[in-house]
């Protein structure tokens, strides 16, 4: 049987099933399991399936972008309309995760979201809403400082009346307009919900740089990571301290066990967040540091950094907190409101 009409039968039989196992496609078009595998890895390699779980429980699905690869790689084709800035801030900044827990990234991403626009019944042309994209991430961006971080301690004091964060940080903000996520809230945020230790690894690997450096210029002398309040047999806060390795004394922060163990961010009320971060952190370090680096996955109000903070100075453990998030909300940048 020539390889092409191989080929064919299983790429027509997932279409048909939308998806399929290897021992399907093996008893169903009446080849080997080596000859299948042999197949699919040819059909992955090429751009025109997918693959879906992990062993032992692994499906195929057909790529609906394959028009926009290049034969024989998973390289996106370059689209002729975008000029190469264009392309590049799309290549660089873009991310769409799929239903099925695909991950896409630059131009595969932005095809596929335009697509689900267009699916939805708008009418998008491609290269002005690459354009679109690209200004809201430029504005955005702005306000970064020379260490690319975001400067958000004016947020906290136009929040709270006492605030105790000496200085609080953003690595990016967690989502744009019309766009939604930016790429490293949809990476941590997947990272997080499935806890995946490969994504996590992406994030480590985007922020660590940025931590370090602030440790430098701030000339910090110790570390505390906010504490998890749901859980998961793997906790997020946990995987990214030990990716992290940063070679500083940990100031260990608890979370107190309650009858009903209630997530911060699910709470709405900014009175009963403070609440509820004041009467479960239990700051248990019984040294003394100068400066303590405090990192959190999101923040949106700063609630529970600035409670740990007011507590870290309460017990004497931190003459100086510094917050830094992952991803913070954008709420509290009245410039960017107005984008």
């Amino acid at each position: 049987m020539p390889k092409t009409n191989t080929s064919k039968k299983i790429l027509d039989l997932i279409a048909k099933q939308s998806t399929a196992s290897p021992k399907d496609i093996a008893n169903l078009i009446g080849i080997s399991n080596v000859a299948v595998h042999k197949q699919l890895r040819k059909l992955e390699a090429d751009g025109k399936i997918e693959k879906i779980g992990t062993p032992p429980l692994v499906y195929y699905s057909l790529v609906s972008f394959e028009e926009n690869v290049i034969p024989g790689t998973q390289t996106p084709k370059l689209n002729t309309n975008l000029n190469s800035e264009l392309y590049e801030q799309i290549e660089k900044n873009f991310i769409y995760s799929r239903p099925n827990g695909t991950i896409l990234y630059g131009m595969l991403a932005f095809d596929e979201w335009i697509k689900k626009q267009q699916n939805k019944g708008q009418v998008l042309d491609k290269v002005k809403t690459a354009s679109q994209y690209a200004d809201i991430v430029a504005k955005y961006n702005r306000f970064k400082n020379s260490q690319s971080l975001i400067e958000a301690t004016s947020k906290l004091q136009t929040t709270f009346k006492e605030v105790y964060l000496d200085r609080l940080y953003f690595i990016d903000f967690y989502s744009y307009e019309r766009f939604g996520k930016t790429k490293l809230a949809e990476l941590t945020f997947l990272a997080k919900q499935t806890e995946n230790r490969k994504l996590i690894g992406e994030v480590v690997d985007i922020v660590e740089i940025k931590i370090l450096n602030l440790i430098i210029n701030h000339k910090i002398d110790s570390i505390a990571f906010v504490p998890p309040t749901a859980r998961r047999i793997t906790q997020f806060m946990q995987e990214l301290e030990k990716g992290l390795s940063i070679p500083l004394p940990v100031c260990k922060i608890q979370k107190l066990n309650t009858p009903v163990r209630i997530q911060q961010k699910s709470i709405r009320d900014l009175d009963d967040r403070v609440i509820n971060a004041d009467k479960t952190m239990v700051v248990s370090e019984k040294r003394q540091f100068n400066t303590t680096l405090l990192v959190d996955d999101f923040v949106g109000s700063g609630s529970t950094m600035n409670i740990i903070a007011k507590k870290l100075k309460q017990v004497d453990v931190s003459k100086s907190v510094i917050g830094i998030a992952i991803t913070g909300s954008l709420k509290g940048f009245e410039v960017i409101n107005q984008v």
